[in-house]
């Protein structure tokens, strides 16, 4: 992700993108970029994370006060999400399938299902987004989301607030 700070609104106690505000000391004058994933341009497929760990590594050696390289790594302890998503747990190949039909007699059961899944959804991202995570305010009070990496894959887990924001820009 790259933030450029000519696209953003700035004043004394911060630089807004979009709708979020960041700390703007804490932020490359001209842009900053937030490494996160590395992908084999060719095939997309995402590069082991030691070799990750490396490039970001380089890069944040290039770092200077024009143009930052942000670590936007996080910790947490543990995060028990099982009764978040438990709802979903008894999906099986038959519910999946109702999910991806496009016949009008499916329809009613789909958008039951979606539903469910969509309220996990904002249940799981209140979750993770309330959870005591070290680092989520890095750069601000504010923030847009999560990038999550589960399993080899990433996950953006955006806040309410945002989403809502975004509907009115």
């Amino acid at each position: 992700m790259v933030v450029d700070n000519p696209m953003a609104t700035e004043n004394d106690t911060g630089i807004t993108f979009v709708t979020v505000k960041y700390d703007k000391t804490k932020l490359g004058s001209l842009m900053t970029i937030f490494p996160i994933d590395f992908v084999v341009a060719s095939t997309g497929e995402q590069l082991p994370k030691d070799q990750q760990e490396s490039i970001k590594k380089n890069l944040f050696k290039f770092s200077n006060d024009k143009i930052k390289f942000a670590d936007t790594s996080m910790k947490i302890d543990s995060l028990d999400i099982n009764a978040t998503i438990d709802p979903l747990v008894n999906f099986d190949n038959s519910h999946i399938e109702i999910l991806k039909s496009r016949k009008a007699a499916d329809k009613i059961q789909k958008e039951n299902l979606l539903a469910i899944v969509n309220k996990v959804k904002e249940d799981l991202a209140t979750l993770i987004l309330n959870a005591d995570i070290d680092g989520k305010d890095k750069f601000g009070k504010e923030i847009e989301g999560i990038v999550l990496a589960i399993n080899g894959k990433s996950l953006k887990v955006t806040t309410r607030e945002f989403k809502d924001s975004k509907r009115k820009v």
